[in-house]
């Protein structure tokens, strides 16, 4: 269930940009 979990993060890190940004920042490339 990567795609789903992908997507939430994607959602969060423009909420929670601040704490989450060590996994935007690895899911970022791995989903470009």
């Amino acid at each position: 269930m990567p795609k789903p979990s992908g997507d939430h993060m994607h959602w969060d890190t423009g909420q929670k940009q601040s704490r989450r940004v060590k996994v935007p920042k690895v899911m970022q490339p791995r989903m470009g």
